[in-house]
């Protein structure tokens, strides 16, 4: 795993995101491969944001691990892989099932999650998204078993999603 300030580093190049991608453009890089590089550079940034933002979130409730598993779900342009330089936040998690006793320590842990992980992407570049598609959003933070959750997900994103489960992410 990267040491905090190299996630960090990784983070902070957001900015000179657009430098990086139009020096590829001027040697000659295609369209494709000019999609494909911002995407897996926003890709990394949104592991790292959200390696931070668990971190966080263990931190601020003492927990040695997130209480539950979760995926964290890109929805919108950066979901179809198709993020622009300045592309904003939409996401939603999805949360594995927890019994009842559990729901306040659950919900305490990944809200402190999404607040951390929509400050973390801001202050890369990634603006949070107008309409409020985040996970900081209860609407946008779901159990893996609720039907609703899955109904809603699909009918927001057509594509396949990609999810990013504790840093990995996978399309």
């Amino acid at each position: 795993m990267p040491t905090p300030e190299a996630g960090t580093d990784q983070l902070e190049q957001r900015t000179s995101q657009p430098e990086r991608i139009a020096a590829l453009c001027s040697a000659g890089a295609s369209l494709a491969d000019l999609l494909r590089e911002i995407n897996t550079q926003n890709d990394r940034c949104y592991q790292r944001a959200t390696e931070l933002a668990c971190d966080a979130a263990q931190q601020a409730t003492g927990c040695t691990s997130p209480p539950v598993p979760y995926a964290l779900v890109m929805l919108g342009s950066g979901g179809r892989g198709e993020s622009l330089l300045y592309s904003d936040q939409d996401h939603a998690l999805i949360l594995g099932d927890y019994p009842e006793s559990e729901h306040l320590r659950v919900i305490e842990f990944f809200h402190l999650l999404a607040t951390r992980l929509i400050q973390t992407l801001a202050a890369a570049g990634f603006p949070p998204d107008k309409n409020h598609v985040m996970a900081s959003n209860p609407s946008w933070r779901k159990r893996l078993g609720g039907q609703r959750c899955w109904r809603r997900l699909r009918g927001t994103q057509p594509a396949p999603a990609r999810s990013t489960d504790r840093g990995l992410a996978a399309r």
